[in-house]
């Protein structure tokens, strides 16, 4: 019996061993979830998101096939229709911005509004593009869509950081025949297909072929190395080509349009190995559509991404593409500007995309007159601005800039009273200043407990507006009354921090200071104290930085002798109100008489000044 349940007990403990195991590597380790899992959008899901530089929320819809797209499609549309489908990263998904700025919906409206004279068989633009994925992951994607022998042509878009996402996963690999390899499903089919979807399962694999157990066989993969990147990339890409070839397709790969950080040579290689592809590559055809072309105007100015003008371009460039490939009539650019017209102006007035509108103006889009001179405004703007913004929004922002913030730091803190918000301002402002973790904690005004306010730029919280050269967050506060503001923030790596105090409650603050006034101190050293109403009103005039600095000590004892502190800051409970500097330190609500001991105090000359009085009942 004992030996019973003792190997029952081992065997629980190993099985939750296991579970805490592979918990930790799904929470903490995401290497292996990029193996074990695919990059998949849920089907029929919507969600919201904010525009990276004005904040404005958008929604952000998969349809039924998890694509990226507004509308769902039918087993008859896929039948019936000619599809093209997009494998890339978070600049082909985009979502950053509302699906109908999103390159392939244009290009689904040019395409299918071409006169053409074959007839009116639908075009079906499909956007797969899942944000931080890489090729390996993409091209996995490919491999388990029903339809994909229905796809007429696929658009492989290729993003600078493909190579080091191929690399750190690990997910493919090369065979001691040269033969490209899938890991655990490809190249251990030993194992019980159930524990591919295991993230343990890769570990252990992964730890089996770099202690190289047993020794590796010839036809088991190696583990990838930097130096075979390249190789399994190549591949990889290869064989892509060859499986949409064998269903009828034509492969492309999309060159972003995005400089280099630094010469790459091996890059530059690829690039030119490609000659026989069929290649877009987008840097070429931009700056060939745009006169002076400058990629920072054509991307947010809060990241690398490509904004709604950036996908216009890209939508005309893959359109000129396939417009070709279909065999379709070349229509005169006049005629292509006014169906972007048609097609962008359908959404310029209407409220779903909650004011956040673009417009492009000549020669993107006739008549001019629809958004005179938008184009050229948007270009003036630069990185200050990624779209054009409200002139009533604008001058608010700019009030804002030159009032007086009540927290002087790495980020300005402006009190909005009236609006009840705060603003956070920063001047200059570059990218690296929006990646700030802000904390927002408030304290009631009949409460001595500091509440949370959620607030950040990564969490879906507020995101920071580009204007004038600043930076601008406001944030709104809750509608209880509110005593303190304790607010600040941090780099993601704690490489920068600051942090500030204030009071927000000037009105109450003033209030107490002109009852004050009506009435005889109850004490008085450095400040007259003023008793009334179960609270204390400190009030010093004229007042100096220094005189508030210091801490201030609040001691109450009641008729048994129990002694209650209630220490503060000034910055707590007071602000410079008048010209006077004016605190509110709110009694313990005991009843009857006590003794009230008060002063101010530092850690290096003990107490600085005491005033004693009696307060309640005698």
């Amino acid at each position: 019996m004992n030996a019973a349940w003792n190997c029952l007990l081992a065997l629980g403990s190993l099985a939750l061993g296991l579970v805490l195991a592979e918990s930790t590597l799904r929470v903490f380790h995401h290497r292996y979830g990029e193996l074990a899992e695919p990059p998949a959008r849920d089907a029929e899901s919507a969600y919201m998101l904010r525009h990276p530089d004005t904040g404005v929320p958008h929604a952000v819809i998969h349809n039924n096939l998890g694509s990226r797209q507004h509308r769902n499609f039918s087993e008859r549309d896929l039948v019936e229709g000619f599809n093209i489908a997009f494998f890339g990263d978070s600049f082909t998904e985009n979502l950053g911005l509302p699906a109908p700025y999103s390159f392939t919906e244009p290009l689904d409206y040019l395409l299918n509004a071409h006169p053409s004279e074959g007839g009116s068989r639908r075009v079906n633009i499909l956007n797969f593009g899942v944000g931080g994925s890489g090729p390996g992951r993409q091209y996995i994607r490919y491999r388990g869509l029903p339809f994909r022998h229905r796809l007429r042509h696929v658009f492989y878009v290729h993003c600078s950081n493909d190579l080091g996402d191929l690399h750190r996963s690990a997910q493919w690999a090369l065979d001691g025949t040269g033969r490209l390899v899938r890991r655990l499903r490809d190249g251990a089919a030993a194992w019980p297909r159930v524990l591919s979807g295991l993230h343990l399962a890769y570990l252990v694999l992964d730890v089996w072929h770099r202690l190289d157990i047993a020794g590796r066989g010839p036809g088991e993969p190696a583990v990838l190395s930097e130096s075979d990147t390249w190789r399994v990339f190549d591949a990889l890409l290869r064989q892509w080509r060859l499986d949409v070839e064998a269903a009828g397709g034509v492969f492309h790969v999309v060159l972003l349009p995005r400089p280099p950080k630094r010469p790459d040579h091996a890059r530059a290689r690829w690039r030119a190995a490609l000659a026989s592809w069929n290649v877009v590559d987008l840097r070429a055809c931009f700056a060939a559509a745009v006169a002076g072309y400058r990629y920072r105007n054509y991307r947010f100015a809060s990241d690398g991404h490509w904004n709604a003008a950036g996908n216009m371009v890209a939508a005309h460039c893959l359109y000129r593409r396939l417009e070709a490939a279909l065999g379709l009539p070349r229509r005169p650019d006049e005629a292509v500007a006014k169906a972007r017209h048609a097609y962008y102006s359908a959404f310029r007035d209407s409220d779903s995309w909650q004011g956040q509108r673009f417009m492009p103006g000549p020669p993107w889009a006739l008549p001019g007159d629809a958004a005179p001179g938008a184009i050229e405004r948007y270009l003036a703007l630069g990185d200050e601005v990624a779209e054009p913004l409200d002139k009533a929004r604008l001058a608010a922002w700019r009030v804002i800039a030159r009032s007086a913030p009540a927290v002087r730091s790495r980020w300005n803190v402006h009190a909005r009273r009236s609006d009840r918000e705060l603003a956070y301002l920063k001047a200059p402002c570059s990218v690296a200043d929006t990646y700030f973790n802000f904390f927002l904690r408030v304290r009631p005004a009949d409460d001595d407990r500091f509440l949370p306010v959620p607030i950040g730029f990564g969490d879906g919280g507020p995101h920071p507006v580009h204007f004038d050269g600043k930076c601008l967050l406001t944030v709104p506060l809750p509608a209880w009354p509110i005593g303190t503001i304790w607010t600040g923030g941090s780099r993601p790596d704690n490489s920068a921090k600051w942090m500030g105090k204030f009071h927000w409650d000037l009105d109450g603050l003033r209030r107490a200071a002109r009852a004050a006034a009506e009435r005889q101190p109850a004490a008085s050293g450095a400040f007259a104290i003023y008793h009334a109403r179960g609270a204390l009103t400190y009030v010093r005039s004229p007042c100096a930085p220094s005189d508030v600095r210091r801490r201030f000590f609040l001691h109450v004892f009641d008729g048994t002798g129990r002694r209650e502190s209630l220490d503060f800051d000034f910055v707590d409970r007071g602000a410079l109100v008048d010209g006077k500097c004016v605190a509110l330190a709110r009694l313990p609500d005991g009843g009857g008489s006590a003794r009230v001991h008060t002063g101010q105090f530092d850690s290096d000359h003990g107490e600085i000044w005491r005033a004693e009085f009696a307060v309640g009942e005698p």
